[in-house]
């Protein structure tokens, strides 16, 4: 006691600020074995009094992300908050940097850090009642039984998280923070407590949080109650099973079992923030405080101290001690694939970051990155915590390397832990056994027991390292140690199953003698499982089993959790699954219950009673229940009502125009939304340059709008430049003649015969106006020559244009405009909200949509990589020619529609950008006035637009052309046109070439555009039923081939 006294008395004698520093746990390296990634205390200390530094005032800051605690001693626990000025990180990397030693003197390296340390009261207050306090009622006393004070700053992203280790001393305790020291009366074992942190010398407070101290080691223990989360994924859902366990409140402590942050870039509603993968210590900072924002974690954090191990996601994918699936340790991944930041500087940036923002104790280590542990729980239980991920793993798969895996898998020298925690391990065991625990919890990440998929096995848990495995059974069995229950996560479904060494020791599935344990395996918080309707799911979990001796229930459908009831007879665990985070939502649905009676090592059967909710268990039976509990009412619900409340999910095929254009109405009336689009990016089909007549939309943008009759530069077929007042008429005879013919078309459609073209109605209407002389020979020749042009319009020869129903190629109401730019402002605006709030899956092609009568969704969309995903309704926006080939991709399609793709026909348009260093072939004066903009403009580029079998014919030739070869065939083919015109000379090269190749291009519909040719029957019928879609089947239709008349063809019209 002296000893502790002494030192006491000696830390009270350095200055009170650079006590309280120490005082925060985040100053210190999460490894002794690095101390670099420690913060310089004496330099930050220092700073902060350094001539000059200006404080934050407590109304400039706030608790962003509420209160945590952690890691439950009998005496202590670990409470966390972050105050800082905003939501964001410091985008300071120092803290990781070089080779800084935990305690250096140098100053430079730091004079550019935060000068302004955030100084913070804690308290740690008796809950009000006893230990057995229900903590969601929030009930504390006013009477301190530990306090301290603490600083932070932008070093450590300004969280706090504090320690109080409290040992005897006469007849108070001592509440110790490395440098702090605080009389306070003691925290016992196994009670609730309250706890808050304040500004310093201001009444701006955090949040009340709850939590509760471990029992002591040699206590007699009656129930310990645990909730089980793993796996985390924000952009994938909402965290709904972390709000209902939270206000079920049936529980003493949470545990997670890792991948509670995902370092990927996703989009959508909850798109990830940064983003982008994470690398940095600054993207794993903010990533952290992204997923803290949620308000159902920041509840399940305030309430209820956390035991949390990091699985692989916390770093990257599929992590092992040498580098990841997406990042090797080799030069070439390390240029290549990321900003060249290596393998072991990324593991350092994620560990930073992770014990800055999480309530966990920093362990005294002995080795790196170390964060496996043993909490004694009484004498009713050890838990032991391991790192099966990055601690010292052998290689896994990476997703290139499975048959090399597939050798290795029974290899003596693969192990998941290292032999360091390996030795460990089985030492807690052992001693665990020896001291007389009734029962040995393990919390690990990955699937323990010897499951067969129908790939075979998985090389990513501990199926891929089966010596690692036999080791740990050969130590339980060898020493007959009972009483062993296994918790895992990370496969995002929910596994139980008899703890078994196949192959070694005789094992019944029906009684499951043989066994030593029990494992639970549980699925995830919002990180997606079986894509399958429940059905599906249900049969896929039939598979397993029959092929699994030891499994005894699979589900593989639900997001959720468990709860696990820990006692001295036996344990009781209860499954829980959200039957939605698509949404936030309180409903909590009952899967199933077990029961593991102490002494038997074995599930007690019948196994879950005989029945559980869905999935698939062994001798039992399904009953799907559709009973829910609101976890705010307290009520149940039948889930099929539930449904109806919830928000429509759509499924959009296509992120074309109409794609974007529909999912923002969708989303403006409170659906969710999901696109998926075939490309690697939004837009459609767009070339680099091109037209565009959403007017609207350019005007809103700026974008130049050049109206076609404002002035035409016109060259006959000899490159002869024509005055612009004949150019100028030649083209309004051509509009009014097409403006006839499509009044013609509207009023007199069923008298026109279906083989009468486009192309005679201007043949007629030319030879009237000879006869009458309103028009010379030489005139009549220029229009009908002109009104080839129509083939840009309908994608083919106007020869093939129908008459019949040219009406339905109706322009929208007011001016034609030719946009000579790009989409470079235009698509941003059209996909704001899409890209902001709907779940965008680029790379991901549709292989079929099927249509059910029954079930929670309607619609299930299968990929071309075999996933299904289910949705309320599905809106197909890709272009009629994929339609065409692919009508068997929707199941059923009516008689009717199916007719209609079949009859619409469609147009061959292709485009082709010629760049000169200057537009030679203009007059001086003829500079174009935009009417979004008053700067005249000159264009050095022609666009040829080129339809029909000419387009045909270009798109073969340069299909397999790439480069110089590629440019000198269009130089070859459109020479003879470009150098005709006047001004041109052979000196006058093209600068570049650019071909539209959507012919070639499957997902551009092969570039079809709709028109109405000759020879069709019901034009106007077929538009409209492939607009009506099929209601009764949850299935649409969308874009240019189901507008309105006046926009059929055309992007406006999408």
């Amino acid at each position: 006691m002296y000893v502790l006294a002494f030192v006491g008395l000696a830390t009270l004698l350095v200055s009170p600020a650079y006590a309280s520093f120490q005082g925060n746990l985040n100053y210190d390296s999460p490894s002794k074995r690095h101390p670099n990634m420690g913060i310089n205390v004496p330099v930050v200390s220092h700073r902060s009094h350094k001539r000059g530094a200006i404080a934050f005032q407590p109304s400039e800051l706030n608790f962003t992300h509420g209160v945590a605690s952690g890691d439950p001693y009998p005496d202590s626990v670990i409470i966390w908050t972050r105050v800082a000025p905003s939501l964001e990180s410091s985008d300071s990397n120092v803290t990781v940097q070089g080779t800084v030693p935990l305690y250096n003197h140098d100053t430079e390296p730091y004079t550019q850090a935060d000068a302004n340390p955030v100084c913070v009261d804690w308290k740690v207050m008796q809950a009000a009642g006893n230990s057995n306090l229900s903590i969601s009622s929030g009930a504390s006393s006013n009477m301190s039984v530990s306090s301290g004070r603490a600083y932070t700053t932008g070093d450590i992203d300004y969280t706090v998280k504090v320690r109080t280790l409290l040992f005897t001393w006469s007849k108070s305790t001592i509440a110790w923070t490395y440098g702090l020291q605080v009389e306070a009366t003691g925290l016992r074992p196994f009670t609730a407590y309250s706890y808050q942190f304040t500004v310093c010398g201001s009444n701006n407070t955090s949040p009340v949080g709850l939590t509760k101290t471990a029992p002591a080691e040699d206590a007699d223990i009656d129930q310990l109650k645990f909730a089980v989360f793993s796996c985390s994924n924000y952009p994938n859902g909402y965290f709904n099973p972390y709000g209902n366990a939270a206000r079920k409140a049936q529980h003493d402590y949470v545990v997670h079992l890792g991948d509670y942050i995902y370092e990927s870039a996703a989009q959508g509603p909850r798109a990830h923030v940064p983003p982008r993968l994470l690398f940095s210590l600054f993207d794993y900072r903010t990533r952290h405080g992204q997923y803290r924002t949620d308000p159902d974690l920041q509840l399940l954090s305030r309430e209820f101290a956390w035991i949390a191990t990091w699985d692989d996601h916390e770093v990257a994918n599929n992590g092992y001690r040498d580098g990841f699936s997406g990042l090797n340790n080799t030069e070439e991944s390390f240029r290549n694939d990321g900003p060249s930041i290596s393998v072991d500087q990324r593991k350092m940036n994620a560990v930073r970051a992770y014990f800055e923002w999480m309530p966990i104790r920093q362990v005294d280590m002995d080795d790196n990155l170390r964060i496996w542990r043993n909490f004694k729980m009484g004498k009713l239980m050890d838990f032991i915590v391991l790192d099966t991920r990055n601690y010292d793993r052998s290689i896994t798969t990476l997703g290139w390397n499975n048959d090399y895996i597939d050798l290795l898998v029974d290899d003596a020298s693969r192990t998941l832990m290292g032999s360091h925690q390996e030795n460990w391990f089985y030492r807690q065991l052992s001693e665990s056994a020896g001291r007389g625990a009734t029962w040995r919890i393990i919390g690990n990440q990955i699937i323990f027991s010897r499951i067969i998929e129908s790939f075979g096995i998985n090389g990513d848990n501990w199926n891929g390292y089966t010596a690692n495995r036999n080791r740990t059974l050969q130590h339980l069995y060898d020493n007959n140690i009972g009483n062993n229950i296994f918790l895992a996560g990370d496969s995002h479904q929910n596994w139980v199953s008899d703890l078994v060494w196949l192959g070694e020791k005789e094992y019944d599935d029906t009684t499951g003698a043989g066994a030593l344990g029990v494992e639970f395996a549980g699925t995830a918080v919002s990180s997606t499982g079986n894509r399958k309707r429940i059905n599906g799911t249900d049969a896929d979990a039939r598979a397993r089993i029959d092929q699994s001796p030891v499994l005894q229930w699979q589900d593989g459908y639900y997001r959720g959790y468990f709860v696990m009831s820990v006692g001295k007879d036996r344990i009781e665990t209860q499954f829980f699954g959200s039957p939605s985070v698509a949404t936030r939502n309180a409903y909590d649905l009952p899967l199933a219950n077990f029961t593991v009676l102490a002494g038997d090592n074995r599930l007690s059967r019948p196994v879950a009673g005989g029945s559980v909710e869905s999935g698939s268990l062994r001798g039992g039976e399904v009953e799907h229940t559709n009973l829910t509990l609101n976890t705010v009412t307290g009520e149940w619900d039948d889930l099929k009502l539930i449904k109806q409340q919830m928000a429509p999910h759509i499924d959009l095929v296509g992120a074309g125009v109409s794609g974007l254009r529909c999912a923002t109405v969708l989303l403006q009336n409170h659906c969710d939304v999901t696109i998926i689009e075939a490309r690697a990016r939004i837009g459609g089909r767009r070339a680099s340059t091109g037209s565009n007549p959403i007017v609207d939309l350019a005007k809103e943008t700026a974008t130049p709008l050049h109206p076609w009759n404002q002035s035409t530069l016109l060259l006959d077929s000899e490159g002869r430049l024509l005055a612009t007042s004949e150019a100028n008429n030649a083209l309004k005879q051509v509009w009014e003649i097409l403006e006839d013919a499509m009044a013609h078309s509207k009023i007199s459609s069923g008298d026109i015969q279906s083989a009468a073209t486009l192309d005679s109605y201007f043949e007629t209407w030319c030879d009237q106006a000879l006869q009458f002389g309103k028009m010379t020979q030489h005139e009549a020749g220029l229009v009908l020559g002109m009104s080839q042009m129509w083939g840009a319009y309908i994608g083919d020869r106007v020869e093939l244009q129908s008459l019949k129903y040219f009406y339905l190629k109706a322009c929208i109401e007011g001016e034609d405009y030719f946009i000579p730019t790009d989409y470079e402002k235009i698509i941003p605006r059209i996909s704001s909200v899409p890209l902001t709030q709907a779940y965008i899956q680029l790379n991901t092609t549709m292989a079929c949509i099927e249509a059910f009568e029954d079930g929670l969704y309607p619609i299930c969309l299968t990929t071309s990589e075999g996933k299904k995903q289910y949705f309320d309704d599905v809106v197909v926006t890709t272009p009629l020619g994929w339609l065409k080939k692919h009508k068997e991709s929707i199941r059923p399609l009516h008689p009717r529609i199916a007719s209609a793709i079949e009859s619409i026909s469609f147009g061959r348009l292709e485009k082709v950008l010629i760049k000169f260093p200057t537009a030679v072939w203009a007059p001086a004066d003829a500079r174009l006035k935009s009417d979004t903009d008053d700067t005249p403009f000159r264009r050095n580029i022609l666009v040829f637009y080129t339809s029909g079998d000419c387009s045909t014919n270009i798109t073969t030739s340069i299909r397999e052309l790439q480069g110089k070869a590629r440019d000198g065939w269009l130089q070859r083919f459109f020479e003879p046109y470009y150098s005709r015109l006047p001004g041109h000379s052979k000196t006058c090269a093209p600068l570049r070439l650019l071909a539209t190749e959507w012919k070639n291009d499957e997902f551009a519909g092969n570039a079809s555009y709709s028109n109405f040719q000759i020879g069709m029957a019901d034009a106007a019928e077929d538009v409209k039923a492939i607009r009506h879609g099929m209601p009764e089947q949850h299935a649409w239709f969308a874009g240019e081939h189901t507008a309105p008349f006046e926009g059929l063809g055309t992007v406006a019209g999408a």
